[in-house]
Formats: structure tokens, sequence, C-alpha cells
């Protein structure tokens, strides 16, 4: 069976407290829950390195794919 992109950032996802992290985790519940958690990309992306940037587009593609 195929790892999720959430499993796979888990750490990221659960346990870091940056900056960067912070806004992948704001992304990742705005997708459950868009009228609670509000996630901007045009207002956030800016500030994502490559490997941030990366994971971000993991885990859109995988919910794209998967949903919930």
């Amino acid at each position: 069976m195929e790892l999720s992109s959430y499993s796979i950032h888990s750490e990221i996802l659960i346990k870091a407290s940056y900056g960067t992290a912070r806004c992948l985790q704001k992304f990742t519940l705005s997708l459950f829950n868009a009228n609670r958690f509000s996630f901007e990309p045009e207002n956030n992306l800016g500030g994502f390195d490559t490997r941030h940037r990366a994971i971000y587009e993991q885990l859109l593609d995988w919910y794209r794919e998967h949903g919930e």
C-alpha cells in the first residue's frame, strides 16, 4: 500500500514549529475544513523554499487524487 504524502511528511505536519512548517500545517487543515482554516497560496507560498514547495505540491496532489 502506498504511503500518503501526509504520512511521509508527518514530522513536519505534526511536530515542527518553524514558520514554513506552520504554513504547511495550516494548508493541510484548510483542505479538510476551509471554513475554519483559511489558506491563501498567494500570501504564503512566496516564502517557501524548493523543498517545502515540493511538499506543498505533494500534499495538494494527494488530496486532489484521494480526497479526505
